[in-house]
């Protein structure tokens, strides 16, 4: 069983909003797994149903720097649907 304690789609929806008040292009899944806590394979997952629901999107790549100094992208996300926290 895990320590980890749940989080509705509603604080994840909440907490994304604020990754996306630091990050206007998008946040990555990097990003919402460092807010969250939760591992990037269930990021990916809650993203998909988020996507899937019409409430999040891909909003193209950011370029980042890797630990050895080497660039890459990351595909970045947005919530659809108005900034009062109605999706």
């Amino acid at each position: 069983m895990s320590n980890v304690p749940l989080i509705s789609m509603d604080e994840l929806e909440s907490q994304l909003r604020e990754l996306e008040g630091r990050q206007p292009e998008g946040f990555s899944i990097e990003e919402m797994s460092d807010r969250t806590g939760r591992s990037a394979y269930w990021c990916r997952a809650k993203l998909k149903k988020l996507v899937d629901e019409g409430k999040a999107k891909y909003n193209g790549k950011r370029a980042g720097t890797m630990l050895d100094g080497r660039r890459y992208h990351a595909p970045v996300y947005v919530l659809v649907g108005g900034s009062d926290g109605q999706l």
